[in-house]
Order: structure tokens, then C-alpha cells, then sequence
């Protein structure tokens, strides 16, 4: 097998773990080592054979955690702990701990977490740790997608002057949220008459079957169970049967993103994120869907105040 078909293996971690010094033993090589952090600015490469195979090892810097130096000091205090305790992936449930995700197990995780609280609340930790996210996935993306020009895709750069510029955007999502709301509202009275008379015809048909019997049955079976049920299903499924694929073929159109986009620094200024979007616009057809629908927003304080 050539160098070129070989399987690459990259050693990555934080700085000052071992990585040049694994690197040596395994290729051979003698990558320079150091008990300090960022020794390696570089990456080397070299040839590891194992059990008759070619590998490409790959000796990275050290790369520093997106995390603040406030989460990394409480997470490095209480990590070792639920090692000792024999806990799988101890920094996850550290970090877990922190922003109050996990009930600590024993009095010394409560105290280490307690302790971590006194400067830092376990919203501020939820906080930092979906925007490290957020910023590790930005990196991420800026890393592997890659531009085709100005040229590229000339229709959706016009759909998006139009949706997204200056003077058009906010007039053009009033616009086709009050013509979804018309459709949903006018193109519903039909069905839902219609669903109420056969309901009504199916409900005297049900207290005729049911004449026999003692009132107290018909009246709970049939004004109390059966007359709300129909209600219900008469007056909220023809509107939920039109709003829902509506939004649906506007999200398949791309426009929903385009409406959290303009609605991000809207919703910002109160401490939400543009994601809100989708969910108030589901609560215009169901407030039940729209709470649901939060479980979308990662930031637990900008869920709560989405719900």
C-alpha cells in the first residue's frame, strides 16, 4: 500500500497532553517535545505500520477548548471527582452538573457545583456552553463550505433581495402572513360546516340507538363525550389541515429561514434568537404546536422565553 492510499490518523487534544511524545513512539521520528503548552505550532507527519498495515499519522498543535476560562476551572475541579467515582465521560457530566442539566449524586459534587455557582448562575453556564457550540459548528462550517462566486445561483440571490432586503422584507412577510391567515380562516368555514352537520346527524343517530338505555348514559356518552369531541375536531382540523402545509411549503421554498434571519435582531433585543420565528408563526395556527415546537431553541433561557 502506497503513502497516498494509507489511512490518516490525526492526534488531536489539548496542549501538553503527549501527542508529539505518542507521535515519536509510534513512527520513529523524533518531533521536538516540551512540558509547556502550544510547543507544537506545526503538524508533522510520519509512517506507523500495525499488524501489516500503513498508517499516516498526523501530529496536530494543541488545539484550546472554545469553552471561557470561568467553565474549564469548574469543570477541572469537579471532573476528577466523578473519575474517582468511576463515571463514564466525567467532563460531560461535569458540564452537565454546571447548568443544572443533572442532580449531583453526593454531598462533594453539590459542593463543587454550589461553589461554581457563587460567580457564575447555571443559566450563564447553559449560556456559554450553547454559544461554544454554536461557535464551534461556525467554525466548522466556515472550514468545509466553500463559495461558487457572485454568479452562483442568480434566482435565489433575487429571492433574496426581495425577502430579505431593506424596504421589502418586513412588508413582504406581513404580506403572506396575512394571506396564509385569510386562507386558513376563510377556507375553513366550508369544511367545518360541513364536518358539524354530519357530526349533528351522527349524534341523533347515536341518542335514537341509545333511547333504551338510562338518560344519565346518553347524556355522557353522547352530549358529554361525543358532542365535545366532534366540537373540537369540526371547529380546529379544517384550519390545522390548511395552516400546517402551508408553512410547510414555505419552509420547502426557503422562506422560513429567511423570516428568522430579518426577525433575528427583533427578537434579540428581548434576549430570544431568531429561531422564535417558526414557533410564533406556529402559534397563530396552535399555541400547543408553537410551545412544542421550542424544543428547537438549545439556549434554555431563550426557550423559556420562546414557550
Amino acid at each position: 500500500m502506497g503513502e497516498a492510499e494509507a489511512p490518516a490518523i490525526a492526534l488531536a487534544g489539548n496542549p501538553n497532553v503527549g501527542k508529539s511524545t505518542v507521535f515519536n513512539a509510534l513512527t520513529g521520528l523524533r518531533q521536538h517535545t516540551g512540558n509547556w503548552a502550544g510547543k507544537t505550532v506545526g503538524s508533522a507527519q510520519g509512517r506507523w505500520e500495525f499488524q501489516g498495515r500503513a498508517y499516516q499519522l498526523v501530529d496536530l498543535p494543541g488545539c484550546v477548548s472554545l469553552l471561557s476560562q470561568a467553565v474549564e476551572a469548574a469543570v477541572d475541579r469537579l471532573a476528577p471527582l466523578l473519575r474517582r467515582q468511576g463515571r463514564e465521560n466525567p467532563r460531560w457530566h461535569a458540564l452537565r452538573l454546571l447548568e443544572a442539566g443533572e442532580q449531583p449524586a453526593t454531598p462533594q459534587e453539590r459542593a463543587l457545583v454550589e461553589d461554581a455557582w457563587k460567580s457564575h448562575s447555571p443559566q450563564w453556564f447553559a449560556d456559554a456552553l450553547s454559544a461554544a457550540q454554536a461557535q464551534a459548528a461556525e467554525d466548522l462550517a466556515r472550514q468545509v463550505v466553500a463559495g461558487l462566486g457572485k454568479g452562483y445561483s442568480p434566482r435565489d440571490r433575487k429571492l433574496d433581495r426581495l425577502f430579505t432586503g431593506r424596504w421589502t422584507a418586513f412588508p413582504v412577510m406581513a404580506l403572506l402572513l396575512l394571506a396564509i391567515l385569510w386562507l386558513t380562516m376563510v377556507g375553513a368555514n366550508a369544511p367545518s360546516q360541513l364536518l358539524s352537520q354530519g357530526f349533528s346527524q351522527l349524534g341523533e343517530w347515536l341518542r335514537r340507538w341509545l333511547a333504551p338505555a338510562p338518560p344519565w348514559l346518553s347524556g355522557v356518552l353522547v352530549d358529554g363525550a361525543y358532542t365535545t369531541l366532534s366540537w373540537v375536531v369540526a371547529v380546529m382540523l379544517p384550519p390545522m389541515a390548511i395552516f400546517f402545509p402551508l408553512f410547510t411549503l414555505l419552509e420547502d421554498l426557503g422562506y422560513l429561514p429567511r423570516m428568522a434571519y430579518n426577525l433575528d435582531k427583533c427578537f434579540a433585543r428581548c434576549g430570544a434568537c431568531g429561531k422564535q420565528a417558526l414557533t410564533l408563526s406556529m402559534g397563530l395556527g396552535c399555541n400547543a404546536a408553537g410551545v412544542v415546537g421550542c424544543r428547537i431553541i438549545h439556549s434554555p433561557r431563550e426557550r423559556l422565553i420562546a414557550i
